[in-house]
């Protein structure tokens, strides 16, 4: 029974710990301003995906959770698609490269 309630509150910890992680990406995906392109998507559990940017700007990495699987799956999110969004905005464009120039082809309101 001990070992049960342990496993309980360890996963109940983990839980939260995940849910808080997801709130300080969400936050700080509305506030950063990204110009850039996407180098990798990875589909997590429950919508959630977290898509990694090169911005193009200060040449960062930057790595985002985010419920956003059925956007991605829907609009088809590629690898190398760009991606910009402007600072403390909701609206973010994706562009995809067609005939040797970007075309937005989804936004995304978050």
């Amino acid at each position: 029974m001990r070992n049960l309630k342990m496993f309980l509150y360890v996963f109940l910890v983990c839980s939260l710990l995940n849910g808080c992680k997801i709130q300080f990406d969400e936050s700080n995906f509305i506030e950063q301003e990204i110009n850039g392109a996407i180098i990798e998507i990875e589909k997590n559990q429950r919508g959630i995906s977290t898509i990694t940017i090169v911005n193009s700007n200060s040449k960062d990495t930057l790595n985002y959770s985010l419920y956003i699987s059925s956007f991605i799956k829907e609009s088809n999110v590629k690898v190398l698609d760009s991606v910009s969004k402007e600072k403390n905005n909701h609206l973010t464009s994706f562009y995809r490269k067609e005939n040797g120039s970007y075309k937005k082809y989804a936004e995304l309101t978050y």
